[in-house]
């Protein structure tokens, strides 16, 4: 699925309605991809992971629950790998969930009614001193991929229980998403939506527009959606005036619904209706209260963790975003170091997506 490069450029500051906007140089992409037959997956895209029972080339090892001894498991139920803390659950791409198109793998829910957004979630460990009921707090780092340097460091240095998302133009994006689970972290697909501003602002190629007919917009974010497996949800990037559209947000968010990803607002849009729509539909759904590095300053990304805290201990969760920075990833891991001791659990963005609308609502 190689694609060829790209540089993404955010301006935080800027006429556009005060929304966040990005002039991106990507060179062209094919707008349709040769792709296995049906039924078929090449070994770049999803672990062979056919039998019953068994360890894999790479140490991975495939565990199956029997039929009727859960709901809706008869498939693949979890990949276990090591990691530094000992073992680490997360699941690889089940071919079961996918679906073979002109595009490449598109996500699906199974036979047996399993669900992306639950098979690739990060299972919630706690250590013994947290306690239940403990302030929880999720961190997702985004734009992983396009930075090779960044990618490695933010798979390597930031605790698993970070969630990573990926930009769809990385050139090495499915072996990167590979790493990432193997560490432990789950990871999302981020999808480029309509910013405000003129086309040179968009994100790139297969970019969300409000102006497309559904049929071509669906078009656009299958292409999109296709570009890595094994993600457990989507989020925008960038989108404010597609996330404030309600017809172009609520086909997008039935499409990736109808496939069994949640849906992550990033928070950079105030006028965004994500967080308000996903829950009417059905959609698991969150929305990020504080992007840390809204402002490209050290003392303010502290400032911002500082913040998150305080969200977190006031309303029990809190959720926080930034890009994959160094500095960020830096100051990110120090803190995260932090919680066990303050009582505070770390935990990964699928364990605080709800349908509840109040339990999406954005923190003031």
């Amino acid at each position: 699925m190689a694609v060829l490069g790209a540089g993404v450029f955010l301006v935080a500051k800027n006429p556009r309605a005060g929304e966040p906007f990005a002039i991106a140089t990507i060179a062209p992409l094919p707008k349709r991809l040769e792709s296995p037959a049906a039924g078929t997956l090449k070994s770049s895209t999803a672990p062979a992971a056919e039998t019953t029972n068994g360890t894999l080339e790479n140490g991975v090892t495939v565990v199956r629950a029997s039929p009727g001894t859960a709901p809706h498991v008869n498939g693949p139920l979890i990949i276990k790998v090591p990691d530094a803390l000992g073992v680490s659950e997360v699941a690889a791409a089940d071919p079961h969930l996918i679906e073979m198109t002109h595009y490449g793998p598109l996500p699906k829910i199974g036979a047996d009614g399993a669900r992306p957004s639950d098979l690739y979630a990060r299972p919630l460990v706690f250590s013994g001193t947290i306690r239940p009921g403990a302030p929880r707090i999720a961190i997702y780092i985004g734009g992983l991929g396009l930075s090779a340097d960044a990618t490695r460091e933010a798979i390597g240095t930031m605790p698993a229980a970070v969630s990573l998302a990926f930009a769809p133009y990385a050139v090495h994006l499915e072996d990167d998403v590979k790493r990432a689970k193997a560490a432990g972290h789950e990871a999302l697909l981020q999808i480029p939506m309509e910013a405000f501003g003129d086309q040179r602002d968009q994100p790139g190629p297969h970019t969300l527009r409000t102006d497309m007919p559904r049929a071509g917009m669906i078009d656009d974010l299958h292409w999109l959606m296709s570009r890595m497996t094994g993600y457990a949800g989507v989020t925008n990037f960038l989108g404010g005036k597609f996330t404030a559209d309600q017809a172009a947000m609520t086909a997008m968010l039935q499409e990736t619904g109808s496939r069994g990803l949640l849906y992550i607002d990033d928070g950079t849009s105030k006028r965004s209706l994500g967080a308000l729509l996903a829950p009417q539909l059905g959609v698991p759904a969150a929305r990020v209260d504080i992007v840390l590095d809204a402002a490209p300053d050290p003392a303010a990304l502290r400032a911002a963790l500082v913040k998150l805290e305080a969200i977190a201990r006031a309303k029990g969760t809190a959720i926080g975003m930034a890009s994959d920075l160094p500095a960020n990833l830096g100051a990110i891991a120090s803190f995260a170091a932090t919680l066990e001791a303050k009582g505070i659990a770390l935990v990964p963005i699928t364990s605080v997506a709800s349908t509840n609308p109040a339990n999406v609502a954005v923190a003031p």
